[in-house]
Protein backbone atom coordinates (compact mmCIF):
# COMPACT_ATOMS: atom_id res chain seq x y z
CA UNK A 1 0.00 0.00 0.00
CA UNK A 2 1.35 3.47 -0.94
CA UNK A 3 1.60 6.03 1.78
CA UNK A 4 0.60 9.60 0.82
CA UNK A 5 4.23 10.77 0.79
CA UNK A 6 5.32 7.92 -1.50
CA UNK A 7 2.44 8.62 -3.85
CA UNK A 8 3.38 12.31 -4.01
CA UNK A 9 6.96 11.38 -4.93
CA UNK A 10 5.72 9.05 -7.67
CA UNK A 11 3.42 11.74 -9.06
CA UNK A 12 6.30 14.25 -9.15
CA UNK A 13 8.55 11.73 -10.93
CA UNK A 14 5.81 10.95 -13.44
CA UNK A 15 5.25 14.65 -14.15
CA UNK A 16 8.99 15.26 -14.54
CA UNK A 17 9.26 12.32 -16.93
CA UNK A 18 6.37 13.67 -19.00
CA UNK A 19 7.89 17.17 -19.20
CA UNK A 20 11.27 15.73 -20.22
CA UNK A 21 9.66 13.66 -22.96
CA UNK A 22 7.68 16.65 -24.17
CA UNK A 23 10.82 18.81 -24.21
CA UNK A 24 12.77 16.15 -26.08
CA UNK A 25 9.96 15.91 -28.61
CA UNK A 26 9.99 19.65 -29.12
CA UNK A 27 13.75 19.66 -29.67
CA UNK A 28 13.64 16.85 -32.19
CA UNK A 29 10.76 18.54 -33.96
CA UNK A 30 12.69 21.82 -34.52
CA UNK A 31 12.54 22.54 -38.28
CA UNK A 32 15.80 21.97 -40.09
CA UNK A 33 15.46 25.47 -41.53
CA UNK A 34 16.43 26.83 -38.12
CA UNK A 35 19.81 25.17 -38.44
CA UNK A 36 22.59 26.12 -40.81
CA UNK A 37 21.77 24.13 -43.95
CA UNK A 38 23.89 23.97 -47.05
CA UNK A 39 22.05 24.24 -50.37
CA UNK A 40 22.41 21.08 -52.45
CA UNK A 41 23.42 21.46 -56.08
CA UNK A 42 20.87 20.53 -58.76
CA UNK A 43 21.19 17.03 -60.16
CA UNK A 44 23.84 16.74 -62.83
CA UNK A 45 25.64 19.93 -61.83
CA UNK A 46 29.34 19.61 -61.02
CA UNK A 47 31.82 21.50 -58.87
CA UNK A 48 33.66 24.31 -60.66
CA UNK A 49 37.16 24.72 -59.27
CA UNK A 50 37.72 28.17 -60.77
CA UNK A 51 35.36 29.61 -58.14
CA UNK A 52 35.62 27.06 -55.32
CA UNK A 53 37.98 27.13 -52.34
CA UNK A 54 38.09 25.69 -48.81
CA UNK A 55 40.42 28.54 -47.76
CA UNK A 56 42.62 26.11 -45.84
CA UNK A 57 45.91 27.59 -47.08
CA UNK A 58 48.04 30.44 -45.80
CA UNK A 59 48.37 32.13 -49.19
CA UNK A 60 45.91 33.26 -51.84
CA UNK A 61 44.83 30.38 -54.08
CA UNK A 62 45.42 30.18 -57.81
CA UNK A 63 41.76 31.02 -58.45
CA UNK A 64 41.93 34.51 -56.94
CA UNK A 65 43.35 38.01 -57.07
CA UNK A 66 43.62 40.10 -53.90
CA UNK A 67 43.94 43.29 -55.94
CA UNK A 68 41.38 44.73 -58.33
CA UNK A 69 41.53 47.20 -61.21
CA UNK A 70 38.38 49.00 -60.04
CA UNK A 71 37.85 48.14 -56.37
CA UNK A 72 41.11 49.61 -55.11
CA UNK A 73 40.45 53.15 -53.84
CA UNK A 74 37.10 54.69 -52.87
CA UNK A 75 36.41 58.40 -52.46
CA UNK A 76 34.88 58.41 -48.99
CA UNK A 77 32.92 60.65 -46.63
CA UNK A 78 33.27 61.00 -42.89
CA UNK A 79 30.11 61.55 -40.86
CA UNK A 80 31.05 65.22 -40.48
CA UNK A 81 31.01 65.57 -44.27
CA UNK A 82 34.79 65.70 -44.68
CA UNK A 83 36.14 63.84 -47.71
CA UNK A 84 38.95 61.26 -47.56
CA UNK A 85 39.96 57.97 -49.18
CA UNK A 86 39.43 54.31 -48.33
CA UNK A 87 42.01 51.86 -49.65
CA UNK A 88 41.54 48.17 -50.52
CA UNK A 89 44.83 46.59 -49.43
CA UNK A 90 46.37 43.17 -49.92
CA UNK A 91 47.43 43.29 -46.25
CA UNK A 92 43.75 43.21 -45.24
CA UNK A 93 43.09 39.89 -47.02
CA UNK A 94 44.33 37.16 -44.70
CA UNK A 95 44.48 33.41 -45.34
CA UNK A 96 44.98 31.97 -41.86
CA UNK A 97 45.00 28.28 -42.83
CA UNK A 98 41.32 27.65 -42.09
CA UNK A 99 39.36 30.72 -43.25
CA UNK A 100 39.54 33.81 -45.40
CA UNK A 101 39.55 36.94 -43.23
CA UNK A 102 38.96 40.43 -44.61
CA UNK A 103 39.94 43.14 -42.16
CA UNK A 104 38.09 46.44 -41.78
CA UNK A 105 40.58 48.94 -40.41
CA UNK A 106 41.12 52.49 -39.22
CA UNK A 107 44.75 53.62 -39.31
CA UNK A 108 45.70 55.95 -36.46
CA UNK A 109 48.60 57.15 -38.62
CA UNK A 110 47.39 58.00 -42.15
CA UNK A 111 49.20 56.34 -45.06
CA UNK A 112 50.13 57.94 -48.39
CA UNK A 113 50.38 55.79 -51.54
CA UNK A 114 49.95 56.09 -55.28
CA UNK A 115 46.26 56.30 -56.23
CA UNK A 116 45.59 55.22 -59.85
CA UNK A 117 42.12 56.78 -59.79
CA UNK A 118 43.64 60.27 -59.66
CA UNK A 119 47.11 59.43 -61.02
CA UNK A 120 48.72 60.97 -57.96
CA UNK A 121 49.60 60.19 -54.37
CA UNK A 122 46.69 60.16 -51.94
CA UNK A 123 46.36 59.72 -48.19
CA UNK A 124 43.98 57.29 -46.53
CA UNK A 125 43.24 56.31 -42.94
CA UNK A 126 40.58 53.64 -43.59
CA UNK A 127 41.12 50.35 -45.38
CA UNK A 128 39.45 47.11 -46.35
CA UNK A 129 40.10 44.25 -48.76
CA UNK A 130 38.92 42.53 -51.92
CA UNK A 131 39.25 38.97 -53.19
CA UNK A 132 38.09 38.47 -56.77
CA UNK A 133 37.95 35.38 -58.94
CA UNK A 134 40.19 35.22 -61.97
CA UNK A 135 37.19 33.61 -63.65
CA UNK A 136 35.24 36.56 -65.05
CA UNK A 137 33.05 34.49 -67.34
CA UNK A 138 30.59 33.13 -64.74
CA UNK A 139 26.99 33.00 -66.00
CA UNK A 140 25.09 29.85 -65.08
CA UNK A 141 25.90 28.48 -61.67
CA UNK A 142 25.14 27.99 -58.02
CA UNK A 143 27.37 30.26 -55.94
CA UNK A 144 27.49 29.52 -52.22
CA UNK A 145 29.65 30.48 -49.27
CA UNK A 146 29.67 29.90 -45.51
CA UNK A 147 30.51 33.13 -43.73
CA UNK A 148 30.24 35.27 -40.61
CA UNK A 149 30.64 38.93 -39.71
CA UNK A 150 32.05 39.11 -36.18
CA UNK A 151 29.28 41.33 -34.87
CA UNK A 152 26.61 43.66 -36.21
CA UNK A 153 28.03 47.07 -37.03
CA UNK A 154 26.23 49.48 -39.35
CA UNK A 155 29.32 51.30 -40.66
CA UNK A 156 31.04 48.48 -42.55
CA UNK A 157 30.15 46.95 -45.93
CA UNK A 158 30.91 43.21 -46.26
CA UNK A 159 29.53 41.61 -49.41
CA UNK A 160 29.59 38.27 -51.24
CA UNK A 161 28.61 39.00 -54.83
CA UNK A 162 29.11 38.49 -58.55
CA UNK A 163 29.55 41.43 -60.89
CA UNK A 164 31.33 42.86 -63.89
CA UNK A 165 31.12 46.33 -65.36
CA UNK A 166 27.91 46.63 -67.39
CA UNK A 167 26.90 43.07 -66.56
CA UNK A 168 24.38 41.57 -64.19
CA UNK A 169 25.15 41.98 -60.48
CA UNK A 170 24.07 39.49 -57.82
CA UNK A 171 24.47 40.64 -54.21
CA UNK A 172 24.21 37.29 -52.46
CA UNK A 173 25.08 38.63 -48.99
CA UNK A 174 25.25 42.40 -48.72
CA UNK A 175 25.28 43.94 -45.23
CA UNK A 176 25.54 47.70 -44.73
CA UNK A 177 23.81 50.48 -42.79
CA UNK A 178 22.20 47.85 -40.51
CA UNK A 179 20.48 46.38 -43.60
CA UNK A 180 20.79 42.92 -45.16
CA UNK A 181 19.70 42.37 -48.72
CA UNK A 182 19.66 40.01 -51.68
CA UNK A 183 19.80 41.94 -54.96
CA UNK A 184 19.80 41.37 -58.69
CA UNK A 185 20.86 44.54 -60.48
CA UNK A 186 19.97 44.25 -64.18
CA UNK A 187 22.30 46.64 -65.98
CA UNK A 188 21.20 45.70 -69.48
CA UNK A 189 18.56 48.42 -69.69
CA UNK A 190 19.85 51.33 -71.76
CA UNK A 191 20.73 54.26 -69.53
CA UNK A 192 19.51 52.72 -66.29
CA UNK A 193 19.77 49.83 -63.86
CA UNK A 194 16.77 47.89 -62.62
CA UNK A 195 17.02 46.23 -59.22
CA UNK A 196 15.07 43.34 -57.73
CA UNK A 197 15.66 43.17 -53.97
CA UNK A 198 14.70 41.39 -50.78
CA UNK A 199 15.56 43.76 -47.92
CA UNK A 200 15.72 43.23 -44.16
CA UNK A 201 15.92 46.75 -42.71
CA UNK A 202 15.32 48.31 -39.26
CA UNK A 203 11.89 49.47 -40.51
CA UNK A 204 10.93 45.99 -41.84
CA UNK A 205 7.69 44.69 -40.36
CA UNK A 206 7.28 42.57 -38.40
CA UNK A 207 10.41 43.65 -36.56
CA UNK A 208 11.53 40.10 -35.80
CA UNK A 209 12.36 39.66 -39.50
CA UNK A 210 15.14 42.22 -39.13
CA UNK A 211 16.27 40.69 -35.84
CA UNK A 212 16.46 37.30 -37.54
CA UNK A 213 18.46 38.72 -40.46
CA UNK A 214 20.98 40.44 -38.19
CA UNK A 215 21.50 37.15 -36.36
CA UNK A 216 22.21 35.44 -39.70
CA UNK A 217 24.88 38.04 -40.53
CA UNK A 218 26.77 37.60 -37.24
CA UNK A 219 26.37 33.79 -37.21
CA UNK A 220 27.98 31.21 -39.44
CA UNK A 221 25.48 31.09 -42.29
CA UNK A 222 25.16 29.63 -45.78
CA UNK A 223 24.50 32.23 -48.49
CA UNK A 224 23.70 31.13 -52.04
CA UNK A 225 22.39 32.26 -55.41
CA UNK A 226 21.51 30.14 -58.44
CA UNK A 227 21.28 31.23 -62.06
CA UNK A 228 20.46 29.48 -65.32
CA UNK A 229 19.84 30.77 -68.83
CA UNK A 230 16.21 29.68 -68.54
CA UNK A 231 15.20 30.91 -65.07
CA UNK A 232 15.43 34.08 -62.99
CA UNK A 233 18.12 34.31 -60.32
CA UNK A 234 17.17 32.84 -56.95
CA UNK A 235 18.70 33.61 -53.55
CA UNK A 236 18.94 31.38 -50.46
CA UNK A 237 19.84 31.60 -46.78
CA UNK A 238 20.73 28.30 -45.09
CA UNK A 239 19.24 26.37 -47.99
CA UNK A 240 15.87 28.19 -47.91
CA UNK A 241 14.66 30.24 -50.88
CA UNK A 242 14.34 33.89 -49.83
CA UNK A 243 14.10 35.84 -53.10
CA UNK A 244 13.48 35.34 -56.82
CA UNK A 245 14.50 38.11 -59.20
CA UNK A 246 11.71 39.66 -61.23
CA UNK A 247 14.02 40.85 -64.00
CA UNK A 248 15.81 39.29 -66.94
CA UNK A 249 17.56 35.97 -66.62
CA UNK A 250 21.30 36.34 -66.02
CA UNK A 251 23.08 36.02 -69.36
CA UNK A 252 26.21 38.17 -68.98
CA UNK A 253 29.67 37.17 -67.78
CA UNK A 254 30.47 37.94 -64.15
CA UNK A 255 33.30 37.55 -61.67
CA UNK A 256 32.92 36.46 -58.02
CA UNK A 257 33.90 38.94 -55.32
CA UNK A 258 34.35 39.10 -51.57
CA UNK A 259 34.73 42.69 -50.41
CA UNK A 260 34.63 44.46 -47.07
CA UNK A 261 35.64 47.90 -45.83
CA UNK A 262 34.52 50.66 -43.52
CA UNK A 263 31.44 52.15 -45.19
CA UNK A 264 32.79 54.84 -47.50
CA UNK A 265 29.46 56.74 -47.58
CA UNK A 266 29.48 57.14 -43.78
CA UNK A 267 32.85 56.22 -42.31
CA UNK A 268 32.76 55.11 -38.68
CA UNK A 269 34.51 56.89 -35.85
CA UNK A 270 38.03 55.58 -35.17
CA UNK A 271 37.95 52.30 -33.30
CA UNK A 272 37.89 48.54 -33.75
CA UNK A 273 35.51 47.07 -36.32
CA UNK A 274 34.25 43.53 -36.99
CA UNK A 275 36.03 41.49 -39.65
CA UNK A 276 34.43 39.39 -42.37
CA UNK A 277 35.23 35.65 -42.24
CA UNK A 278 34.57 33.12 -45.00
CA UNK A 279 35.04 29.42 -44.24
CA UNK A 280 34.59 28.18 -47.80
CA UNK A 281 33.02 28.98 -51.15
CA UNK A 282 31.61 26.52 -53.69
CA UNK A 283 30.44 26.95 -57.25
CA UNK A 284 28.51 24.33 -59.20
CA UNK A 285 27.71 24.61 -62.90
CA UNK A 286 25.44 22.63 -65.26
Amino acid sequence: MNTPSIQIIKNIAKLASFKYAALLGMLTAVPLSLEAQKLSAPGGWSIYNWATDNFNDTSVGWQWNNTHSFYNWENSTRKNGQKTWTRFRTQNVIMNGSTLRIINWHHSSPITEWNPKINANATFDYSGGVLGSKANWLVEGQFQCYSQVQWNFADIWPTFWTDKGGADELDIMEYQSDILNHSHHDKQVTGSTRSSKRVWAPWTQPTWHHTWAMARVRSWTHWAARTTRNTQATFYINGKLEHTSQWHRVDTNMEMLFTSSPHFHHLPAPGNYPDYYIDWVETHIP
